[in-house]
């Protein structure tokens, strides 16, 4: 996935989403979107989604939270 994101000018940086607070210390000038998944896969780690949107609303960047469950 980054291979094909740095073909499109675009740089993504993994954060340890245990600490929602990872996320403000990760966050660049130029951080426009802040991509989530919860439950984390593959270690089923839970982000604390609103304390994400809390501070990527302070930093005016977009939070996009990816979701899916499918019975296995």
């Amino acid at each position: 996935m980054f291979h094909y994101l740095s073909e499109l000018g675009i740089t993504a940086t993994l954060v340890d989403a245990t600490d929602a607070e990872n996320y403000r210390r990760s966050a660049r000038d130029n951080t426009r979107v802040f991509w989530l998944e919860t439950p984390s896969n593959p270690l089923v780690q839970i982000t604390d989604i609103a304390a994400v949107v809390g501070i990527t609303r302070e930093l005016g960047i977009t939070t996009i939270a990816d979701n899916l469950r499918h019975r296995l």
